[in-house]
């Protein structure tokens, strides 16, 4: 879906594709386009640079340091 936060996302890494509205036409134009194997490698290679930065352990030190500033 394209919510604000996964369009964020989607914006800075292009991991994939938003659809606006939940139905059989967006879906289905959806799912075409990622039959597309270039778009479709793109995606898993934005997705890999991407589980770089959303991981747990990325976001414990985040967290840790939200902590600390609270103390």
């Amino acid at each position: 879906m394209n919510f604000p936060e996964y369009k964020a996302i989607h914006d800075q890494f292009k991991i994939g594709v938003l659809i606006d509205k939940v139905d059989s036409k967006n879906i289905l134009a959806a799912i075409q386009k990622l039959e597309d194997d270039n778009f479709y490698e793109q995606c898993i290679s934005a997705c890999k640079v991407a589980s770089k930065i959303f991981n747990w352990e990325e976001e414990e030190r985040i967290l840790i340091e939200l902590y600390e500033k609270l103390n």
